[in-house]
């Protein structure tokens, strides 16, 4: 069982990561590649108006990372005013990763698989480029943990 104030030292820093990995997603997959959109496998995009409607949709999916990455700062402060927050940088960086994994592993299984709203690229093996990107998501958070917990345990304490 994770202390209360074990609690604060992960919990922001995973929040955190599930912000970054949303931003990235959208700016670097959706806007920069265009690999996909939030809702690109049920909406055309053949038209201006198609493309108002895509826009509405993930400036939606954008804003609610936002509100997270919003959360995220404040429990961030909070913990690191009652000085809470994990003192070395590998732990810092590996809660993040972990937070940033679990988003991708969360949006590839939920709305690529189950919902079926995008893909990770919408053209090609599909199922190969989701496998990929639940992958990448693992990889990240296994990555996370290992830094995080595996090489310091003052987390428990």
């Amino acid at each position: 069982m994770i202390s209360r104030d074990a609690g604060w030292r992960i919990y922001p820093l995973f929040i955190a990561g599930i912000g970054l990995g949303g931003f990235f997603d959208g700016i670097v997959f959706h806007f920069l590649l265009q690999w996909h959109y939030f809702a690109s496998s049920r909406m055309d995009s053949d038209s201006v108006s198609a493309l108002e409607r895509i826009m509405i949709v993930d400036g939606t999916f954008h804003f609610s990372m936002w509100i997270v990455a919003a959360i995220a700062i404040y429990l961030i402060w909070h913990a690191a005013r009652r000085d809470l927050l994990p003192s070395r940088p590998h732990v810092f960086a590996g809660l993040i990763l972990v937070g940033w994994g679990i988003f991708n592993i969360v949006d590839g299984v939920l709305f690529h698989l189950v919902l079926q709203l995008h893909n990770a690229r919408e053209d090609g093996n599909v199922a190969l480029w989701n496998a990929a990107w639940i992958g990448w998501g693992a990889l990240f958070a296994l990555a996370g943990w290992s830094l995080a917990f595996n090489r310091y345990r003052q987390l428990r304490e």
